[in-house]
């Protein structure tokens, strides 16, 4: 695919609009940081500087109901009895913690009017409004341990995840609620992102996989290429944009895919208001506005960034 075409594709995500918008980004340390147009961006709170994969360690953050809810956590430092945290932020700036755990939160959804995140005893929790949590159904398979990837769409919450580090047992959940565990199934290659848009599911993993589902139970269209690693995807607006190795892919559909030569220097983690946000270790942000063309945003203190999401605070987003 020639650069013209893949810059028109990519160049789908709405401009930018005068709403008081804000993107807001959960990385190691607890890091939390802030930016209005995807390229400036502000620390506004951290636990600890140079953080490891530990209790400090924010995985996800999600945006609805007027409020950013971020998760995350690990093993509990020796001193510590607490692994899991849960908190929330009206402006990404000012942050409460609502609930701790003994283990890990990853990853947070909304969807169904309710919040709904992976818990720390292999069960889900859920909320009404993201400040109350309330332990749901748990994982019925013994290796089902480790959440690690998660997207609500079609009425259904899709979680994924591994029996924990590098183990290549990946397993598939679907709930509705939180309350009830629908479907559970071991039987999916190992999975390194997964997003919902245009009323499907798309994975990507290493070996250049691409599969899809319309439910989390049922998945199809599967591709793999020896050698390709795909580590990232994202909806542009009208299309899936998967990277992560030398060869970025888009999509339409899901299923039928087109390679672009150049590799993106960067993991692509939100693509809003017209403005593609990517990260690269350790804590380096870059923005590009074609997906094609990126530019490192200036440079902070190490803390490396996982989840980044956007939001208008004071709006309910359902």
């Amino acid at each position: 695919m020639n650069r013209f075409l893949l810059a028109v594709l990519l160049a789908t995500a709405s401009t930018a609009s005068a709403d008081d918008g804000v993107f807001v980004g959960v990385g190691y340390g607890g890091r939390r940081i802030v930016s209005t147009d995807g390229k400036a961006w502000s620390i506004t709170a951290e636990w600890a500087e140079k953080g490891g994969d530990d209790s400090d360690n924010l995985l996800s953050v999600v945006f609805a109901q007027g409020k950013f809810v971020a998760v995350g956590g690990g093993t509990p430092k020796r001193d510590k009895a607490v692994g899991g945290h849960i908190l929330t932020s009206k402006d990404g700036r000012e942050w409460k913690e609502v609930h701790t755990a003994k283990f890990r939160v990853h990853p947070v959804l909304y969807g169904n009017d309710r919040f709904v995140a992976g818990g720390p005893n292999r069960n889900f929790l859920h909320s009404a409004d993201g400040e109350t949590w309330k332990d749901g159904a748990k994982l019925t398979e013994g290796k089902a341990s480790h959440f690690r990837h998660g997207a609500f769409g079609n009425g259904v919450f899709v979680f994924i995840g591994n029996a924990g580090g590098n183990s290549p047992t990946t397993w598939v959940a679907v709930t509705k609620d939180g309350e009830k565990l629908d479907h559970i199934a071991i039987d999916l290659p190992v999975v390194r992102d997964l997003t919902f848009a245009n009323g499907r599911f798309v994975a990507v993993g290493p070996d250049g996989l691409r599969m899809t589902s319309a439910d989390g139970v049922k998945w199809e269209h599967t591709v793999k290429q020896d050698g390709l690693e795909l580590n990232s995807v994202v909806w542009t607006g009208e299309q899936f944009l998967a990277s992560g190795g030398k060869t970025p892919f888009t999509s339409k559909d899901g299923v039928t895919w087109a390679a672009h030569p150049k590799a993106i220097p960067c993991h692509v983690l939100s693509v809003e208001k017209g403005a593609f946000v990517g990260t690269s270790w350790p804590g380096q942000m870059w923005h590009s506005a074609d997906g094609l063309d990126w530019k490192k945003c200036a440079t902070t203190t190490p803390n490396g960034i996982n989840k980044v999401v956007y939001g208008v605070p004071g709006t309910v987003r359902k």
